[in-house]
């Protein structure tokens, strides 16, 4: 399941019954707080408040034959251990930034996972799919590689936006967080300004990813 489509400018979310509710989130500066006081209950608490969503980050860019639920929980786990170390020190600017340095490790994890994937896949000529495209539940491993390269391709497009706009994208399409949140926390002086600028941001990307396919 992939956890974003562009459709008429508005992100369509993931599943909204698989989300957590976003007042889980909102504790994550107080618990930042209470790690770096010493509190080691706080640090597996607040990776918990993640893994929901990391699971789902996780699954949409796997290999298909590596999507079952046992080894994608297995590599979030693998996330989480990576992280512990570092919480104490993180510099939190927001839930945004929270989620972007998950996601960070993450990607980071999936690379090693995909070199392993495609060690056996070379020679071979992608075909051309919208990079908004469900993966078919019977996806070929040439059909997994070209998830890896829309995957790829939108993460260079967020890479270059502005802090903001890409921590309010974030939030929105893989946090599944309310405008007024967002608003909250990137600093939009209204919900309504928020929603305007993720639209106009889902369009960027759009245009940019269409640019990269042609």
């Amino acid at each position: 399941v992939k956890e974003f489509c562009y459709k008429s400018g508005e992100p369509a979310l993931v599943d909204n019954r698989t989300m957590y509710p976003s007042a889980i989130l909102l504790e994550t500066a107080d618990l930042l707080d209470r790690i770096r006081a010493g509190d080691q209950e706080a640090r597996g608490d607040l990776l918990q408040r993640y893994r929901r969503q990391l699971d789902l980050f996780l699954r949409a860019r796997l290999p298909v034959a590596a999507r079952g639920l046992s080894e994608t929980q297995d590599i979030v786990q693998d996330v989480c251990i990576k992280a512990l170390p570092y919480l104490d020190r993180f510099e939190y600017r927001g839930i945004g930034s929270f989620w972007a340095y998950l996601r960070r490790i993450a990607l980071n994890h999936l690379a090693d996972v995909w070199r392993r994937f495609s060690s056996g896949v070379t020679g071979q000529r992608l075909p051309q799919e919208t990079w908004c495209a469900p993966a078919s539940p019977d996806a070929t491993p040439l059909e997994g590689l070209l998830d890896r390269e829309q995957f790829e391709a939108f993460e260079a497009v967020i890479g270059n936006l502005p802090e903001r706009r890409r921590y309010s994208l974030l939030m929105r399409i893989e946090l599944g967080l309310e405008y007024g949140i967002i608003a909250k926390e990137c600093e939009y002086p209204s919900p309504d300004a928020a929603r305007m600028d993720v639209r106009r941001t889902m369009e960027i990307v759009g245009r940019e990813m269409a640019g990269d396919a042609a």
